[in-house]
């Protein structure tokens, strides 16, 4: 990405992360319809999905050939954060993250 490698050109590198963030989107969704769409008893689980969709459009900006390399790079680090804002989601079930350990 930032290197501008040739290996971004390989068609594996172009459809598997489309094939791992489907599975993540329908992963959760999944967990939605399972645990139930409440917002009192799963706001974190529905804060968890919609920040999966802005990693997913972050990672489609930083992997994309129609974006500069400073939007590239920008998306990329953004993709990073979400990620780990969702990994403490993930942990604390609770949409304040990593707040809730260090509070």
């Amino acid at each position: 990405m930032m290197q501008e490698s040739p290996l971004l050109y390989l068609k594996p590198v172009k459809i598997l992360p489309h094939i791992v963030d489907t599975l993540l989107l329908f992963s959760a969704i999944a967990l939605l319809f399972i645990l139930g769409f409440g917002l009192l008893y799963q706001g974190w689980l529905l804060h968890k999905v919609g920040l999966l969709i802005v990693y997913i459009v972050l990672g489609m900006i930083a992997l994309g050939n129609k974006y500069s390399r400073s939007k590239k790079v920008a998306a990329f680090v953004a993709a990073v954060l979400v990620f780990f804002y969702i990994v403490g989601i993930a942990i604390s079930k609770t949409a304040l993250s990593w707040l809730v350990f260090v509070l």
